[in-house]
């Protein structure tokens, strides 16, 4: 039989051993790669404003406009008549609208701190609403002197027919005057937009 001495100091063994669990000796730190910068993602907002196709447009179909209603124009052999002077109208409006669709975008892209565009901020901060308005204030009068000068004429005729070429120059005139509105409005839009992030109204 066991004797009192022998299992007290068996379970003094049983207790150190219980006590002192064994240790595993931690593995060698080891140097983590660097991280590759992640390359931020741009929003939407960042690919709008790229115009040069909507102002090309635009710049084409004024042209167009002006150029079948001030001159004789021919291609293959086959005179340009009215339906191109309507086309060129609706290539100079939408083409203008898009673009300054694009604009503003961006400026609220950029207002808002959503990301960075050189363009936009010297546009920005370059921008001046009495320059802007008195482009749009001169297109819009041109338009205006065309189509009154046209409203002459029809009343002088008693309200008869008027030639083709009268017609050509009635859509380059009421093409003016949608630009000139367009831009007068873009312009005010933007200049709120930067005075309600900067708070100041100029």
């Amino acid at each position: 039989a066991p004797t009192a001495t022998g299992i007290r100091s068996s379970r003094a063994v049983a207790h150190r051993a219980v006590a002192s669990p064994l240790r595993v000796p931690s593995a060698t730190p080891t140097s983590r790669p660097p991280t590759a910068s992640v390359p931020v993602k741009r929003t939407p907002f960042a690919r709008v404003g790229h115009s040069d196709a909507r102002l090309a447009a635009m710049t084409l179909g004024l042209a167009l406009t002006g150029a079948v209603a001030l001159f004789r124009l021919e291609l293959f052999g086959r005179a340009l008549h009215t339906h191109f002077a309507l086309l060129g109208s609706a290539l100079a409006i939408l083409g203008l609208q898009i673009t300054l669709l694009g604009v503003l975008a961006k400026a609220v892209f950029v207002l808002d701190g959503i990301g960075r565009s050189l363009a936009v901020e010297r546009l920005i901060s370059e921008f001046r609403l009495e320059l802007a308005l008195l482009l749009g204030l001169g297109a819009f009068a041109a338009g205006l002197a065309i189509d009154g000068r046209i409203l002459l004429i029809w009343l002088r005729s008693h309200g008869g027919l008027l030639e083709e070429t009268i017609t050509n120059l009635a859509i380059m005139g009421g093409t003016l005057l949608a630009l000139g509105v367009e831009v007068i409005f873009s312009a005010f839009f933007l200049s709120i937009l930067k005075g309600s992030r900067d708070r100041r109204w100029a």
